[in-house]
């Protein structure tokens, strides 16, 4: 395949840049240049071109029919290419999500391949933690998956419930019987509490 021969690019920005506001003076305002750099800028891309691009008038500027040729696919282009950068971008930046060690084993490792087809321009980084008892870090993390008994507490963040868990009381019959036997209705009417001292609490041991 034989190189292309593409006109001078930042030639073609300012150009474009000229060609959006009629105005040298305005186009090196937006674009942070003299009024003399996009003059030149323009005169190179004419001599590129071998054709002028404006008609310089007295209360500014006018495309010649080869400007207006030039200027939308130019205009296109850089669109595209600025596009594509961003989704470059996007995939070099990794989504950083802090998650306890069984649903991300059984939640969002089976659901990774799918998660990846639908938006190709992230990379899932999973952090596994067992107990969230820190300040949400946003320096860590992006997004954490954590359990949350209140989370209108939370009003600095959003918040977006996925899912209600159950929990169910379970143990040995034995402990149903005896002298102190374990009452199960209790323990689901009773606020829960940290395991040994629920232990003590309930008479089970100690």
């Amino acid at each position: 395949m034989n190189p292309m021969k593409l006109p001078p690019l930042n030639a073609l920005r300012v150009f474009v840049a000229a060609a959006e506001h009629l105005s040298f003076t305005r186009a090196a305002n937006a674009l942070h240049l003299t009024q003399g750099a996009v003059s030149r800028h323009v005169q190179t891309l004419e001599e590129f071109y071998g054709t002028s691009l404006f008609i310089r008038q007295a209360r500014g500027l006018a495309l010649t029919a080869e400007g207006e040729a030039l200027v939308k696919p130019a205009r296109d282009a850089f669109q595209l290419l600025h596009e594509a950068s961003e989704m470059l971008r996007l995939r070099q930046s990794g989504l950083r999500v802090r998650i306890p060690p069984t649903p991300a084993m059984r939640w969002v490792l089976p659901n990774l391949p799918d998660f990846q087809t639908r938006y190709p321009e992230y990379t899932l980084h999973l952090i596994t933690q067992l107990i969230h008892d820190k300040p949400f870090n946003r320096a860590e993390y992006d997004l954490a998956i954590i359990g949350m008994p209140r989370p209108e507490v939370y009003t600095d963040m959003r918040i977006e419930c996925i899912c209600r868990e159950k929990l169910v009381p379970v143990c040995s019959p034995s402990l149903l019987v005896g002298p102190h036997p374990l009452r199960p209705r209790r323990i689901c009417n009773t606020t829960p509490c940290c395991i040994p001292g629920g232990i003590r609490m309930y008479g089970i041991a100690g």
